[in-house]
């Protein structure tokens, strides 16, 4: 401690802290906010600590403000608290204690430590401007900020399910009404599907469960691959699903084995010995699986002295299995293991892949690859999203649920209102399609008899066309059918009734006014109808 206070007293008398800082001589001091600084309570400790932090402010400038910093002891006795806040005295605050918008504590956290995030969450909703919102809207709105606000904390510490619980609360009743919480008769779909990627047939709202699972993932990854982190050889415990799922997703390509562990890593040929050889690796013990590697294992053998549990049958055939596979490996001491991540093409980590990997084995939607493709306007492809679940409160779903006695059709007064009746079915709409393709050129798509289902009806027609006019195609299936639902809620609901001529005049003006808003695409078709525009705005 001695030494010390020398070196800063010579230090300070040849100029070398002015030199260092020309705004020390003014005493113009900076503050530093957020260092975690981590020492025991030892009388030792304490001292060489403060010294060291007032070398660093006479070198930099940086001077610590002891009355802005915060004492968090962790199993310290009453003495140890006084001699720490003897040298530096700080403001006491015990854990849980909250570093960077993070709640932290020693144990599980309680309620009162996570009520703020949810009320975080809470206080960012609209509140009337929701009224002024499409569902579209409101579904970017939850993308961008209500499912954003917790993955900071997700990102260190798991959230509590009934946080989750409070926030899909929240998020669901916004999607669906635009206020805090909404009724089971708002809810269309349930929250799983609602909360699924895109190309599966979901909305693409983070399911906040998998991606704090994916988000954690990370710190495996950066302990196996970044030995330069201070924080890689300290013990920290893993959640069983993170870990399961770390261990299928990474492989290893061997060099000099220094770093794939020989019982748990997949490095032979892609398997681990724990898959190729399940009751060899339970008769070693947990803590040599953890740090035995292949170089280790393979020196001598060395990985059979490892085996201490009972010698069974299958045990013993396990073994000559291992013993087999492990004759003609070399190491390359040249070359370092090279830990892979499974899910990406250049094998490294990310955690947009993380999260699709906890959704592997889910089968897709019909048509929603299709619609996730296309490009239409936020209401629209959200109308179309509502079609392909069958999620439209047309009148046979009304009646079903109790709440009209009459499910005859709004469009033709003839049979059952579903919605694949009313986009493809009716004789109605079967009309308005049949003469806008026919002016179109494209009469073969028309939906006949035998089209039944409208997301069938879709994706088998477009593939008659070639890929330059399935997208001018798309465009025009998702805005007839949003014309049609229009159509039939103007019936329902405001007693107006329109032809077939008046229902395309609106059709056509809708492809007008699209193509005027940067939907290029639907060029051809203006063309065909003679409607296309001198002058076009916008660029697709």
């Amino acid at each position: 401690m001695e030494v010390l206070n020398a070196l800063l007293r010579l230090a300070d008398e040849r100029g070398l802290l002015r030199a260092l800082h020309p705004k020390i001589k003014e005493r113009t001091f900076l503050y530093a906010d957020d260092v975690v600084v981590f020492l025991s309570p030892v009388e030792q400790d304490l001292v060489l600590t403060r010294v060291i932090l007032e070398i660093f402010a006479g070198a930099s400038g940086l001077k610590t403000n002891l009355s802005k910093c915060k004492v968090s002891p962790i199993q310290c006795d009453l003495e140890a608290s006084v001699s720490l806040l003897t040298h530096f005295p700080g403001k006491f605050d015990p854990f849980p204690i909250c570093y960077l918008g993070i709640p932290l504590g020693l144990s599980k956290l309680c309620k009162n430590a996570l009520q703020p995030l949810v009320d975080k969450v809470a206080s960012r909703l609209p509140t009337w401007k929701a009224g002024l919102i499409n569902h579209a809207g409101w579904t970017v709105l939850i993308k961008s900020t209500l499912s954003a606000i917790p993955i900071h904390t997700a990102m260190a510490v798991k959230i509590s399910p009934w946080v989750i619980k409070c926030i899909d609360g929240y998020r669901r009743g916004f999607l669906w009404s635009g206020a805090e919480s909404a009724k089971a008769g708002h809810c269309r779909l349930a929250w799983l599907r609602v909360c699924r990627p895109t190309e599966l047939g979901g909305l693409g709202i983070v399911d906040l469960h998998r991606f704090g699972y994916a988000l954690r993932l990370r710190w495996l990854w950066l302990k196996r691959t970044d030995d330069s982190r201070s924080w890689s050889d300290l013990p920290a415990e893993t959640e069983t699903v993170v870990e399961a799922m770390f261990q299928a997703s990474i492989y290893v390509e061997v060099g000099n084995g220094q770093k794939a562990l020989f019982w748990t890593d997949r490095w032979l040929q892609g398997h681990s010995v724990s898959d190729l050889a399940p009751c060899l690796s339970n008769a070693v013990g947990p803590r040599i699986k953890k740090q035995r590697t292949v170089a280790q294992a393979l020196n001598g053998d060395a990985w059979v002295r490892d085996i201490t549990g009972a010698l069974t049958v299958q045990v013993i055939l396990d073994f000559f299995l291992i013993w087999d596979r492990t004759r003609d490996l070399q190491l390359d001491q040249n070359l370092m293991d090279k830990i892979c991540w499974k899910w990406t093409s250049d094998r490294v980590f990310s955690t947009a892949s993380a999260y699709r990997s906890f959704f592997f084995g889910q089968h897709p939607v019909e048509g929603a690859k299709l619609l996730r493709k296309s490009r239409a306007p936020g209401k629209c492809k959200f109308f179309i999203w509502l079609v392909i679940h069958d999620c439209c409160w047309t009148a046979a779903r009304r009646k079903k649920h109790g709440l009209q006695d009459d499910d005859s059709c709004a469009l033709c007064a003839q049979m059952s209102e579903t919605v694949d009746h009313l986009l493809i079915a009716c004789p109605f709409t079967r009309e308005v399609w049949f003469r806008l393709l026919r002016r179109s050129d494209w009469l073969s798509l028309a939906p006949n008899a035998q089209s039944t289902f409208f997301v069938s009806w879709w994706s088998t027609a477009r593939k008659q066309l070639s890929k330059a006019n399935r997208r001018c195609f798309d465009n025009l299936v998702i805005l007839t059918s949003w014309m049609l639902w229009k159509e039939r809620n103007d019936r329902t609901f405001d007693r107006r009734v329109r032809t077939v001529d008046d229902v395309l005049t609106r059709v056509y003006d809708e492809i007008t006014d699209w193509f005027q808003a940067g939907f290029r695409c639907l060029e051809s078709v203006l063309c065909k109808l003679g409607r296309l525009p001198g002058r076009s705005i916008g660029v697709v």
